[in-house]
């Protein structure tokens, strides 16, 4: 029996209570009254008290029928009961909405025993972002709507649908997302899904989708199917925004410029790596400009070519998957594009269709600020994020003294990569949850993104300029023509077996140059924090890499970001990543030993995820590195 507040004690044990002023439908035949509890406090055992009168010459009180929730468009024959199971739910934690769950009674006297009308799933989120959670059946099934219900030969409620709903949207009652480890509720009427059922799970950015095809699902009365996290199980993909277009390349395209409300528009002005407009655009008003006409930031001594995201106007404003255009975006988009001048709302501009799929956007010819003036309207400038390089109807440079000039901006989307700053705490420490806690960056590096150093396997030297091969790393040996290894070995080249499968710590760079807190991650830690993070491929500083993002309860706001570097050998960098991630590859070092003699266990490419990959011991490669404290 189900009332309206389900509390669940440390020893899983469910106690449902009636709450204050819960309220009945009761019908005596087709006549009803509204009934409301007196309880002060959630009690199992309630007085239902009705404020109306029934007139007792219209009222068969040998036929009387009680429906929870209360429902005002309710109504009764005599033999049944009509209701509504709403396919809009409002969900709460660990409980039912107060009018959420139906159940109902048929007696022949004033003592009412109510029964569950509906089942469904009882479910848990890894997440705390999801915002909106729609449940159907692959077979588009009524799983909700306007139903008659009658009581079976045992007396059961058995409904019927009149007029269905096929599909049930979630939201959460209480905030505007759902929460990790807490158990929610679908209420859906009792049914045969024949060909499995789809849910879906949006945040603000993306859309995950789970399809469970595999085989027929019963939904039945009083029962609830549960399964713990079950958004992990989805597949998530980012929303495309309003506002872009798909060229067929390796970012979308704004359809307007920032700031711009329609194509035909200008949009705001910006000097390069400033984020906010002005009415006059001069080298002494320019944020890095100097009295000497040198600049203080993107100089010879940062080395800095391309624009930081807090100077990245296009991602200051939009956040997120948005920024300003690469030198290498621009150069695809203009190989695989044709360009044609044209007018668009009466205004000048270029047309860009894309040879791959045929989409078109359009660049108003806005021409350039500086000194108080518009200046060269009738030509398209669109600044990118490397420094002086702008598009035209061509792609062109400037010197460093132009670079104060007020140029629109057309912004980019990268739907698979995010742009965040990871944590980089000043012990390097950052705690996911698991059995070890994780370095923020990589073994010779500051910062998150940065790549740091190369090493071999048990080297303790970086190796980034060293040229490489199979018998230039510690260990290795070769005479005459034999090649073999003096150490970590099987005995199959010529040495003694010593059947180590582990580094020892003279051994691991991580533990040589950072102390005895730190070391290399085993095998089994590598795959601890694969199967236990959820994985994002995103951007940072123009650096590609991997968001492990933890999956773990207490710890889902932690996460640490892996650039994929590539790897190092014969003094050459193979698969080595784009500015804007273009490759996948991110492999890192482990500690142990994989079955060959010559091959080591290596972190595994996060795209596609494989758990036994290997690398000879003479490559560079990074090391994330670990502390059990």
């Amino acid at each position: 029996m189900t009332k309206t507040s389900l509390s669940v004690n440390a020893e899983g044990i469910g106690t449902i209570y009636w709450k204050p002023a819960d309220c009945i439908n009761v019908f005596f035949g087709t006549k009803q009254l509204k009934y409301s509890s007196t309880n002060k406090e959630n009690a199992t055992n309630v007085i239902f008290d009705a404020k109306g009168e029934l007139d007792g010459s219209q009222a068969d009180f040998s036929n009387i029928w009680g429906l929870y929730p209360y429902n005002a468009s309710a109504t009764s024959d005599g033999v049944s009961v009509r209701t509504t199971i709403p396919s809009s739910q409002k969900c709460i934690k660990n409980t039912f909405d107060t009018d959420l769950f139906p159940m109902l009674a048929h007696s022949s006297s004033n003592e009412l025993h109510f029964n569950n009308i509906c089942g469904g799933i009882k479910f848990s989120l890894s997440r705390n972002d999801i915002k909106t959670i729609t449940f159907k059946g692959n077979n588009n099934e009524n799983i909700a709507g306007k139903v008659k219900v009658v009581m079976d030969e045992n007396g059961k409620p058995k409904a019927s649908i009149e007029s269905g709903e096929k599909i049930i949207t979630l939201k959460p009652k209480e905030g505007a997302t759902f929460s990790s480890g807490s158990y929610y509720y679908i209420v859906i009427l009792p049914c045969s899904l024949t060909k499995g059922f789809t849910m879906t799970f949006e945040t603000d950015e993306e859309i995950g989708t789970l399809n469970y095809k595999n085989k027929t699902i019963t939904i039945k009365r009083s029962v609830f199917g549960k399964k713990e996290n079950i958004d992990s199980y989805a597949s998530f993909k980012v929303i495309i925004p309003d506002g872009v277009v798909d060229m067929g390349l390796s970012v979308m395209w704004a359809t307007c410029n920032l700031g711009a409300a329609t194509p035909d528009k200008y949009g705001d002005y910006y000097a390069w790596g400033e984020t906010k407009t002005k009415t006059d655009y001069t080298w002494s008003n320019y944020k890095w400009g100097k009295n000497d006409s040198s600049l203080t930031k993107y100089n010879k001594t940062d080395g800095k070519t391309t624009l930081d995201l807090e100077d990245d106007v296009a991602y200051v404003k939009l956040g997120g998957r948005w920024r300003m255009p690469t030198s290498p975006e621009i150069d695809e988009l203009r190989s695989n594009c044709t360009i044609k001048r044209t007018t668009y709302n009466g205004v000048t501009g270029y047309q860009y269709t894309s040879k791959k799929n045929g989409n078109t956007f359009f660049v108003p010819t806005g021409g350039k600020r500086y000194n108080g003036y518009l200046n060269y309207e009738g030509n398209s400038y669109l600044w990118s994020s490397y420094k002086g390089l702008y598009i035209t109807s061509t792609v062109s440079s400037c010197s460093t003294g132009e670079i104060y000039r007020g140029l629109p901006v057309r912004p980019v989307f990268h739907a698979d990569q995010e742009y965040e700053k990871p944590e980089n705490p000043s012990d390097g420490i950052v705690d996911l949850g698991l059995s070890v806690k994780w370095r923020s960056c990589n073994l010779g590096a500051k910062t998150p993104e940065e790549t740091g150093c190369f090493y071999q396997w048990a080297g303790t030297s970086d190796v980034s300029n060293s040229s490489l091969s199979d018998h230039s790393f510690p260990y290795g040996r070769k005479s005459g023509s034999t090649y073999y290894l003096s150490k970590y070995n099987t005995g199959d080249h010529n040495g003694t077996e010593d059947k180590k499968r582990q580094l020892e710590a003279v051994d691991d760079a991580a533990t040589v140059i950072l102390g005895g807190a730190w070391r290399t991650p085993t095998y089994v830690e590598t795959r601890e924090l694969i199967d236990n993070c959820t994985w994002t491929r995103i951007c940072i500083n123009g650096v590609g890499g991997y968001k492990a993002q933890s999956k773990v309860k207490g710890f889902t706001d932690k996460w640490i970001f892996l650039p994929a570097t590539g790897s190092r050998t014969s003094g050459k960098i193979l698969e080595e990543v784009s500015e804007t991630g273009g490759y996948s590859i991110c492999k890192y070092w482990s500690s142990s030993l994989g079955s060959d003699s010559l091959d080591a266990c290596v972190f595994p490419s996060i795209s596609p995820f494989t758990y036994a990959v290997t690398d000879c011991r003479y490559y560079g490669l990074p090391i994330r590195p670990v502390t059990d404290q």
